[in-house]
């Protein structure tokens, strides 16, 4: 098998396969088209690249076009563009100082690219981190440190309320402790 797979952008992506791996694959008819076996093989690709880090799916659709070379094809893939990019505030509680640092340290670099903003309240004996980001929430979903996000607005707004603020920019601080 002779794929080969150029990633062209964090959300585009190339795939070469020549005459025999189309073959191989089932995929020897070529039309303007992408057939129902392409696209699902290509759905299979991104989600693997997606999963290694080298390709931002965004909504998790993918846009494929096709293009005949000399001994073989050539599919770009790139993530689909949500019609209205929203932005996603995620809250996250710590009982210490200590949970927190840890969770900053493990954040991806992938995650802290997207960040726009973020905040750092006290309340009570905990503290509450309000991060908010340009990547949709179904994005997110792959990052393992996400699932103890809380997603309630009001939530949110009550942190916002009555905490105390401590910082506007906690998680890029608390990295830098790690590497000054």
């Amino acid at each position: 098998m002779f794929l080969k797979i150029s990633i062209t952008a964090h959300d585009c992506a190339r795939i070469y396969l020549s005459g025999a791996d189309q073959k191989l694959l089932g995929l020897s008819e070529l039309s303007v088209e992408p057939s129902a076996e392409l696209r699902l093989f290509v759905s299979g690709i991104a989600a693997f690249l997606a999963d290694l880090g080298l390709f931002e799916l965004g909504n998790g659709e993918v846009d494929c076009t096709v293009s005949e070379v000399f001994d073989g094809i050539v599919v770009q893939i790139k993530a689909k563009e949500p019609a209205e990019r929203r932005h996603t505030e995620l809250l996250f509680i710590f009982g210490c100082a200590r949970e927190l640092r840890e969770f900053c340290f493990g954040l991806s670099e992938r995650f802290c690219a997207k960040l726009l903003s973020s905040e750092l309240y006290r309340l009570g004996p905990g503290y509450y981190l309000i991060a908010e980001t340009d990547c949709a929430e179904t994005s997110l979903l792959s990052e393992r440190c996400f699932c103890r996000a809380v997603r309630d607005g009001v939530m949110i707004q009550k942190t916002r309320e009555y905490g105390d603020l401590l910082s506007r920019t906690p998680i890029e601080d608390i990295r830098k402790l790690k590497d000054p």
